[in-house]
């Protein structure tokens, strides 16, 4: 008779791939620059279209670097946080 694994073990043994490995703390890293994005803006109390003025640029690039990102620069990450006030920013990986 097979035993089948926990979700628990599978992971356990997924992580000790280091690719396996390093492709989650890429995705992990990403998701909380995300919810940094997000928690930026709400504690401005702004929309993502006041956001995209203060930046100069359109609500749907916002929308876009919200999403996704990997896709923005640490330039126009800076800009974000300034339209969001924040003027010294600190990332931290």
């Amino acid at each position: 008779m097979t035993k089948y694994k926990t979700h628990s073990q599978v992971q356990a043994e997924m992580m000790e791939n280091s690719e396996f490995k390093a492709a989650i703390e890429d995705e992990m890293r990403k998701e909380r620059l995300q919810a940094t994005l997000a928690e930026w803006r709400n504690i401005a109390g702004l929309t993502s279209a006041q956001v995209a003025k203060a930046m100069g640029v359109n609500a749907s690039t916002v929308s876009r670097m919200e999403n996704n990102v990997t896709k923005s620069s640490v330039e126009t990450i800076a800009r974000y946080a300034k339209a969001c006030g924040i003027d010294h920013v600190t990332i931290s990986f």
